[in-house]
């Protein structure tokens, strides 16, 4: 059952089991228009337009709506009245229940609006109504102009740089060359020329005094590079934030418009320079994340570039294998890094996706790297639900990679049974694709004594009373013997113990 139709189930339970006719659909439409500019009538117009939005959402049939009302909506939601900020929204929420339609009845014959705020207004309506009467065609030259000129301010521009975003996911084909060029443009002013001060306090008594401090980093120091994403503010102009708007969008936007069928050269000679700006911004992030934030909650935001960056790092030297040696050194000294805090395990697997990925391009063996993960990392990560999901997945994800060389996983299967061990009903399917994968000459019998329940490896873990997970052998040893001695050395019974020779006697 889809979301609308269990909807619409609810809403005629509510109402009585009654279908709304057109009739009463009509007469709604009227009281809207009617009352819709009218101040006094706002509160009854609002409890139309929910109504309205509920019938078209509760519907088995489409409804259909009166072709002033919808061009008058259409109007509402391209003028996005501050003063009617919800009455514009609820219309927003109505045409999105009823598009795609036909352009008549949206107002749209006349062509696209030439205003850069109405057509972001309109940017979720264009985009379900899809691309009837070339209405997308004439649409992307428009935005990229815009956004070019960088002379909007900052709602608008996410809003129309989000457009271009979805476009690219399902129809990349329709953005041409030079518009994906002059968009990597704008990204990478975006990305290296924010400013460096704090926004003026809006809410300043004084009109006149407008001082303005440097932005921080995380660890409390004024910033003197770059800004981004991790630089701390209490304002921040409108600049910062398309700065960090775009790094949010940026992995989506290189990937859709650079997928296979683009061609890696063509890709390589589109993204050069938005490759480069990428890197440095990256190892701007990089470090940052290296510095003891001042307030210990950013360590999560430090964590969540960190991983973002990572996967932006791995696919701009897929589109550029000339990076991979600058941006390889950089990986492995995280790697390092990575290795000392026990905290960031989960960090490791976009770390092992790139260097398996990369390393041969810089002809270096991973295996120490995979050999410390799962030898290491692993034996006690196990136990964390995060950690184990992201780490059966990575294997199911690169499986045939893995198998090219099939020591990686062969060496390392009695941690990577722990996890099955340990969720024995969350990855039982995974584990059966797994599975063929971690047999060797070596391995096989050990793997099969595991699998029978026979096997001489005595590595499995102990849970003690506390909660906390004992995996070395001296730690599990103690853990025994204490557990005998509570069972076996304990108080005398009351009564002593009865013993009977049959079972009448017992009954007796």
């Amino acid at each position: 059952m889809t979301r609308r139709s269990s909807f619409g189930l609810y809403f005629r339970k509510r109402y009585n089991d009654k279908e709304t006719s057109q009739e009463d659909i009509d007469r709604i439409c009227s009281g809207i228009l009617e009352n819709l500019y009218d101040p006094e009538k706002s509160g009854e117009c609002m409890n139309q337009l929910r109504k309205l939005y509920l019938i078209i959402h509760a519907s088995s049939t489409q409804p259909c709506l009166t072709k002033n009302l919808v061009g008058t909506m259409v109007n509402m939601v391209e003028a996005m009245d501050p003063g009617k900020t919800k009455e514009c929204l609820l219309c927003q929420k109505i045409l999105t229940g009823i598009l795609p339609g036909d352009e008549k009845d949206l107002g749209m014959e006349t062509g696209i609006k030439n205003n850069a705020t109405e057509v972001a207004n309109c940017a979720l309506i264009y985009l379900i109504q899809g691309d009837k009467e070339k209405c997308w065609t004439c649409l992307l030259p428009k935005i990229e102009k815009w956004l070019s000129s960088q002379n909007i301010e900052f709602d608008v521009q996410s809003k129309l740089l989000s457009f271009l975003i979805a476009i690219s996911l399902e129809h990349q084909s329709m953005l041409k060359k030079g518009q994906i060029e002059s968009m990597n443009a704008y990204v990478c002013d975006v990305l290296v020329k924010a400013s460096l001060k704090q926004a003026p306090n809006p809410y300043t008594i004084n009109p006149f005094k407008k001082e303005q401090t440097m932005v921080t980093e995380v660890d409390g120091t004024p910033s003197r590079n770059i800004f981004t994403v991790l630089n701390i503010g209490q304002y921040y102009t409108e600049d910062q934030m398309m700065n960090i708007f775009c790094f949010s969008t940026l992995y989506k936007w290189i990937y859709n418009c650079s997928k296979d069928e683009v061609g890696r050269e063509t890709a390589k000679s589109i993204f050069h320079n938005l490759v480069g700006k990428t890197i440095d911004y990256c190892f701007r992030i990089l470090d940052q994340c290296e510095r003891k934030p001042k307030i210990p909650s950013d360590v999560e935001l430090q964590n969540s570039c960190l991983l973002e960056i990572i996967n932006l790092l791995d696919l701009v030297c897929k589109i550029d294998e000339g990076q991979v040696a600058r941006v390889y050194q950089e990986i492995r000294r995280q790697h390092n890094r990575l290795l000392q805090d026990f905290s960031k395990t989960r960090l490791m697997i976009p770390v092992l996706q790139f260097f398996l990925n990369h390393s041969r391009t810089v002809a270096h063996d991973p295996h120490d790297v995979f050999r410390q993960y799962f030898h290491k990392s692993l034996s006690w990560g196990f136990t964390d639900t995060a950690i184990a999901f992201d780490t059966v997945m990575f294997i199911l994800d690169n499986l045939e990679t893995l198998c090219d060389d099939n020591t990686i996983l062969s060496n390392n299967f009695p941690n990577i049974f722990k996890i099955l061990a340990w969720n024995p009903r969350s990855f039982v399917s995974e584990f059966c694709e797994i599975l063929p994968a971690l047999m060797s000459p070596t391995s096989s019998i050990e793997i099969t004594k595991q699998l029978c329940g026979k096997s001489s490896n005595n590595d499995t873990p102990v849970l003690i009373k506390n909660g906390e997970v004992l995996t070395s052998e001296s730690q599990k040893l103690e853990r025994w013997a204490e557990h005998f001695l509570e069972v076996l050395n304990r108080e005398p019974p009351d009564k002593p113990a009865q013993y009977f020779h049959n079972t009448e006697e017992k009954l007796k």
